[in-house]
């Protein structure tokens, strides 16, 4: 965010330099940036003449410029109308997703370099010092990691500077994103050179432009170079100051200017710093997969922000934003979703008064403080320049320049995220952040300091008095105080990963389960797997690659936990759905028909279901008849002699019963004759003497009766060889 300076106790809120920035809307023109929906008829025009023409005729506006950004987003101008209004008569349309706002915004500040000793932020004497000195012993940077600084350029010759950039050649490698040539202050609007020319701001420029309305006059600020040398100055070189990483890359992307930059320049400096592409612009060599962005203003995340974030985040790269220096609530961008909003701290580690808090913050850090004394006594010492204008002599900031703020706690966060992806490569951003925020220190109490509270926006409204120094909580000031060696050492550890052949399965089921996706930090092996289950079991369980057999109907949870060849762990976790499923059809044999009965046979199903099948189901047609037993074939009793029947079979398990089977052949049950040789062959049965088939039982299984009907037991026995003999003397 804006810059801070401090002077006779004034805390200037939104400060670039010593200016005092209101934020207040330039109303010549409204500007906005509008995306349109894919089936629009003016995204599908081939020119922005085109484009200006249609909308001014479609929508009785008077549009003076219209400009593609990316893809489906535009920025537009248009004449005698506020952004505002403009914003909400586009957003109206049926073709358009969204339309914003174009919002200025505004900058927000053991090595052997002679100033290192001044750098108290650096160290660890200091309560809410990041202690990169401890991180040094393990990692000073890697040149691979490439940082951009979205800023006010860069002094491309600044002699801790220079070797940190990229050159093409001779040309310095970066871009400059300011389209506004009054506000680029370098002759020409959009340019590939990212270098600083100066964002001073004159009486004349206020006179002569409604441009610079709601600014005053103020010297160049070399903010974009004073951020630079915070991450990544030259350092151990004996000159000058230390960066927080030593051997990072600076991807300088001018987005600010005099009196601040627009969203539209901004969003599309995030995608080019990301590698993404941007209309009129040649692709980015050098994608950054950390992005520092210290600048912002008030209000909430805007959608065109959101999305930008997004797609940042998509490919890879994380964003990390100054929350901003007016006491209230974080300010945009930090306070859009998936950004690394960095809050401010004094020495002491409580939240220094200026400094934005709330939920949004995700890590604090030190934002300098000052005091009452004319010079500075915890201030940020970095790369600058000498010249009020143009530069002149590059130099660095002392302690006189009171040069304090938010802007400089950002990016001594995006320095050691630039330490975490030199030891490990393969951290994605969201686990970057959250490595970055598991290895902070707490927040201390200090006595007769209250805690920081919920922000009230109108005691922080503009004009009045920051909120006062406070005790940090993790709900106002994010995870705790940036820990330079704490974030290191969590970055060296593994990250375990766990791809599964399915997510959803039945009791008894079969899941591949593999650690595809884990790697160990630059330079280290996996040396173990060991996967662990809340249900089932599992095979292979201190392999690569596991079974599971999933057990009862529920939600079972796998973990992985891997260690590497340092003894460093990392584990993670994935859920399985598992449900009992019901079997499938039976196929249908052969039904034979009885008296008053039939047989009805018939093979399992293919796939059992989950758990086991239990028993079978045979219903007969007409009349839903039904007869059930566990296995094939089943007797079904109770029909009517002389009616033709079908029947089906289904089978049932815990979970329930299956689909039918088709209908089997038609049977016609008749009354059956007995004689005496059947109750001498039922009797041989009922002593184990005979072995009887199932069509033997069929006829001879007559007992018990129901009503004098017979239902049979699925036996023969010596009931069953009584009831036959008496039908065969005549008594029944």
């Amino acid at each position: 965010m804006e810059r801070v300076r401090n002077g006779a106790g004034l805390i200037c809120a939104l400060c670039v330099g010593g200016l005092l920035l209101t934020g207040t809307a330039w109303a010549d023109e409204g500007r906005v940036i509008v995306k349109y929906r894919s089936e629009s008829d003016i995204q599908a025009l081939g020119s922005d003449a085109a484009r200006m023409r249609t909308m001014s005729a479609q929508t009785g506006l008077d549009v003076v410029a219209s400009r593609v950004m990316s893809g489906r987003m535009h920025a537009v101008r248009a004449a005698g109308v506020t952004s505002r209004e403009l914003a909400a008569r586009l957003a109206a349309r049926a073709d358009v997703e969204y339309a914003v706002p174009d919002e200025r915004r505004f900058i927000a500040a053991v090595a052997n370099d002679p100033m290192y000793s001044q750098q108290w932020y650096l160290q660890a004497a200091e309560t809410s010092a990041i202690n990169a000195t401890a991180a040094w012993d393990t990692t000073t940077g890697s040149s691979s990691v490439v940082v951009a600084v979205l800023d006010t350029g860069i002094l491309p010759n600044h002699p801790d500077l220079t070797t940190k950039l990229t050159y093409n050649g001779s040309t310095l490698y970066g871009y400059d994103f300011v389209s506004d040539t009054a506000i680029a202050n370098d002759g020409d609007g959009r340019d590939s050179d990212p270098s600083d020319p100066g964002d001073w701001v004159t009486a004349a420029d206020l006179a002569s432009s409604s441009v610079f309305d709601g600014c005053t006059a103020t010297n160049s600020s070399w903010h974009g170079s004073m951020v630079a040398g915070i991450i990544a100055a030259q350092s151990n070189n004996s000159l000058g100051v230390a960066g927080v990483s030593w051997g990072a890359k600076i991807l300088p992307v001018r987005v600010m200017g005099k009196c601040g930059g627009y969203d539209s320049d901004i969003i599309d400096g995030m995608r080019w710093a990301a590698g993404l592409s941007v209309t009129g612009v040649p692709i980015n060599s050098y994608p950054a997969r950390i992005i520092n962005m210290s600048l912002g203003g008030s209000g909430s995340c805007t959608a065109a922000y959101q999305d930008a974030v997004s797609q940042v985040r998509a490919a890879g790269a994380i964003v990390v934003a100054a929350a901003g220096n007016d006491g209230g609530s974080v300010g945009v961008p930090a306070n859009c979703t998936g950004v690394l909003a960095v809050a401010a701290l004094r020495n002491v580690g409580s939240k220094v008064g200026y400094s934005n808090y709330g939920p949004e913050v995700g890590i604090a850090a030190p934002g300098g403080n000052c005091g009452t004394s004319t010079v500075c006594q915890y201030p940020f010492y970095s790369t600058k320049n000498s010249g009020t204008t143009s530069p002149e002599t590059d130099n660095y900031s002392v302690a006189s320049d009171n040069e304090i703020g938010t802007s400089f706690s950002s990016p001594l966060a995006a320095g050691v995220a630039a330490l975490m992806r030199s030891v490990n490569s393969s951290l994605p951003p969201s686990t970057l952040i959250s490595r970055l925020k598991s290895g902070a220190s707490g927040f201390p109490t200090l006595s007769g300091v209250t805690s920081c509270a919920a922000v009230d926006p109108a005691s922080v409204s503009l004009g009045k008095s920051p909120a006062a120094e406070c005790n940090c909580t993790t709900a106002t000031c994010g995870a705790g105080m940036l820990n330079a060696a704490g974030a290191v050492s969590e970055a060296l550890r593994p990250i375990a990963a766990i791809s599964s052949s399915t997510t959803a399965t039945i009791t008894g089921g079969s899941v591949t389960l593999s650690s595809t996706g884990t790697v160990a930090a630059d330079g280290r092996t996996i040396a173990s797997h060991l996967w662990t289950t809340t249900g089932g079991t599992l095979a292979n369980a201190d392999q690569a690659t596991a079974t599971l057999t999933a057990g009862s109907a529920g939600t079972t949870t796998v973990s992985l936990a891997v260690t590497d060849d340092a003894g460093k762990t990392d584990t993670a976790s994935t859920t399985i759905t598992v449900t009992a499923a019901v079997p499938g059809a039976p196929s249908i044999g052969t039904a034979t028909a009885g008296d008053a009965r039939a047989m009805v046979a018939f093979t399992p199903p293919t796939s059992n279901g989950s758990p086991a099948i239990d028993l079978y189901k045979v219903t007969s047609s007409p009349g839903g008849v039904t007869a059930t037993g566990t296995s094939s074939p089943i007797i079904i009793s109770g029909l009517t002699n002389g009616t033709t029947y079908t029947f089906t079979v289904a089978a049932h398990n815990n979970s329930g019963y299956g689909a039918a089977s088709a209908a089997s052949n038609s049977a016609t049950p008749t009354p059956a004759t007995f004689t005496a040789a059947d109750a001498l062959l039922a009797l041989k049965m009922t002593v184990g003497y005979v072995i009887p088939t199932q069509s033997q039982i069929l006829k001879l299984d007559v007992a018990p009766l129901l009503n004098g009907v017979s239902v049979g037991d699925g036996t023969v026995d010596m009931e069953d060889a009584v009831v036959i003999l008496r039908k065969a003397v005549g008594l029944m």
